[in-house]
């Protein structure tokens, strides 16, 4: 009776299932989950939504600001006259080809180069990289009209390009790389590609646009950073409101289902 009370408690013992050792997930072994358990929740937009907001608030905040004291009290202009003073061949060289690149000429072509490129492989990655780059590019047009701020003098700074409008603030091709760059890595994650080699080549580039227009005495330096949030902003919230368009698409889908 002994013997057999010990042999149905030894069968039940080793029938009930052990947890895994511990390090066992981290090594590679397979992860089970009871049926039907929800899977894990997406990331909510409403913090990009705030974010987006707030870089543009930021944005209108420094034309109010900068259009009211003026260049010369903010030291914009000085700081033109200085890089004017030193400028070399090379670097002008490189600053023209980025003022014709990225101009209001060039720029919608080399997009939809890229766009056509890429809808070979991943439509919906190349309609990204588009609708985002657009919009974020195109932001920039409200400060545009709101501030008209002037150009900087030509004659006082040497200016290497000619620009004439009341249009200054915020630059345009500044704003064109910072919406170029958060397409593509946008695009990247619609594709699932990692977006490093993304981040860690577009940050410099946008750099050195930003530098560009300051160097041909295109721009000031609260132009450039004014696109940074202009653009930055739209994205954000442009980013936050289809994930929510997505979020609402697939639950009706799977509703329906």
């Amino acid at each position: 009776m002994t013997t057999t009370a010990h042999s149905t408690t030894s069968t039940a013992t080793s029938s009930t299932p052990r947890p895994p050792a511990p390090g066992a997930q981290e090594r590679g072994a397979t992860r089970f989950e009871a049926p039907g358990t929800p899977a894990a929740p997406t990331r909510h937009p409403g913090g990009a939504l705030i974010a987006g907001t707030g870089l543009l608030g930021g944005g209108a905040a420094l034309g109010a600001v900068i259009t009211t004291a003026g260049p010369t009290r903010t030291g914009e202009l000085h700081l033109d006259q200085v890089i004017a003073a030193d400028r070399v061949a090379p670097l002008t060289s490189l600053a023209h080809l980025i003022d014709i690149g990225l101009g209001p000429h060039l720029a919608p072509v080399l997009l939809v180069v890229l766009c056509a490129a890429i809808a070979l492989k991943n439509r919906w990655a190349a309609a990204t990289l588009g609708l985002i780059t657009i919009t974020g590019w195109l932001s920039v047009a409200i400060g545009k009209v709101l501030y008209a701020r002037p150009r900087p003098p030509a004659q006082l700074v040497h200016a290497l390009v000619h620009e004439t409008k009341p249009d200054s603030f915020p630059s345009g091709h500044t704003a064109f790389a910072v919406a170029l760059l958060a397409g593509t890595i946008l695009a990247l994650k619609v594709a699932h590609h990692s977006t490093r080699w993304a981040w860690a080549l577009g940050i410099p580039a946008v750099l050195v646009v930003a530098a560009s227009r300051l160097y041909l005495g295109a721009h000031y330096l609260g132009d450039v950073v004014g696109s940074y949030l202009f653009a930055g902003g739209t994205v954000l919230i442009l980013g936050a409101v289809l994930s929510l368009a997505r979020t609402r698409v697939l639950a009706r889908a799977s509703t329906q289902s």
